[in-house]
């Protein structure tokens, strides 16, 4: 596997949640905010990105092979850093 699959999903991931944090951060309650928001981005924000970046890589013409395994590559990174992130504020 190349780190061009999960490089893309690292970077986008890590800057997300910690503009998430930096942004939630100062409120009331600031620790249940921030866990609900890095939730949302792990799921919701990265199936978005993930599936752009499938139909991208589908109208390039790369074959499906390659391009279902950069998606889930992309997904399961940035899954597991926003609830490394998670685990982080708990």
């Amino acid at each position: 596997m190349k780190i061009s699959k999960f490089s893309l999903g690292a970077t986008a991931a890590i800057t997300t949640s910690m503009g998430l944090i930096a942004g939630l951060s100062q409120g009331e309650s600031a620790k249940k905010q921030i866990i609900t928001g890095l939730l949302i981005i792990a799921i919701v924000d990265n199936l978005s990105d993930s599936l752009g970046i499938h139909i991208y890589k589908e109208s390039e013409g790369v074959p499906k092979r390659e391009t279902n395994l950069f998606t889930y590559g992309n997904y399961l990174t940035r899954l597991v850093i926003a609830l490394t992130f998670v685990l982080i504020v708990l």
